[in-house]
């Protein structure tokens, strides 16, 4: 004895696929209300950028630049670093550049700022100090300033303007410079 045949079949299998599609068709309604309509479920935090994770730090394509503001000449000389920095910390590149202000520290750019006493390499400082003049020039790889060279030159009878001047130092562009401005003082 069969219990379903072919006509009976053919009914349950469209009931049951009637049935599944309202089924569904009620699980999109009350997720509709529930959630509020088309838009996703937040997660919560920021799941934008997984830099964004934990303390900011320098990524392999932040553009990382150095500005070197030389006060007495005015100049600026930016350069990029000669290590790495990438995965560092704001804190920790605080504590690599004591004497460094971080202007900028972004995805894109992190721009560190030195304000140095003196002149840039670009100028040359003639300076009297102890009845000699000393040429003094800062050095383009360290910025640090150097004697470059010691001038023979007898200055006792240099009028008393020259010698404060020149006690303080007086920047110049060249060394030809120092040679017109030497020339003109013993005149």
């Amino acid at each position: 004895m069969r219990i379903f045949n072919r006509e009976t079949s053919k009914k349950t299998v469209l009931t049951l696929a009637c049935i599944s599609v309202f089924i569904f068709m009620s699980g999109l309604g009350i997720g509709y209300l529930v959630f509020g309509g088309s838009e996703a479920a937040e997660l919560p935090g920021d799941t934008d950028n997984v830099a964004n994770m934990g303390p900011k730090s320098v990524l392999p394509e932040t553009n990382v630049i150095f500005e070197y503001n030389f006060l007495e000449c005015g100049h600026t000389i930016t350069r990029s670093p000669t290590a790495s920095l990438t995965g560092m910390t704001e804190d920790e590149i605080r504590k690599m550049y004591p004497g460094y202000t971080i202007l900028q520290f972004a995805k894109e750019n992190l721009l560190m700022q030195c304000k140095i006493e003196g002149h840039c390499p670009d100028h040359y400082l003639l300076k009297l100090e102890e009845g000699r003049l000393y040429v003094y020039r800062t050095d383009e790889v360290t910025l640090k300033p150097g004697q470059l060279m010691n001038l023979s030159i007898d200055v006792t009878s240099v009028d008393e303007t020259a010698v404060e001047a020149l006690s303080k130092g007086i920047a110049f562009s060249s060394l030809s410079d120092i040679d017109i401005y030497l020339e003109n003082l013993d005149s």
